[in-house]
C-alpha cells in the first residue's frame, strides 16, 4: 500500500492525498504535467495503541 501527496499549484497550495495498492505512473506523470508535486510514500502499518507510561 501506497500514499500518494499531490501538492496542487493553486492559490491555497491545496494537497490531495490517495491511498493505492499499486503505482500508475501515468498518473503521476499527468499531475508532473500540471505543474504539481509528487511525493509517494509506503503506507505504515497501523500500530496497536500506544501508551506512554510515566516512571
Amino acid at each position: 500500500m501506497f500514499q500518494f501527496l499531490f501538492l496542487k499549484d493553486d492559490e491555497n497550495q491545496s494537497v490531495e492525498v490517495e491511498e493505492v495498492e499499486e503505482i500508475d505512473f501515468r498518473k503521476v506523470k499527468e499531475h508532473l504535467e500540471q505543474g504539481e508535486s509528487v511525493f509517494i510514500t509506503p503506507k505504515r502499518k497501523e500500530k496497536a495503541e500506544t501508551r506512554l507510561v510515566e516512571g
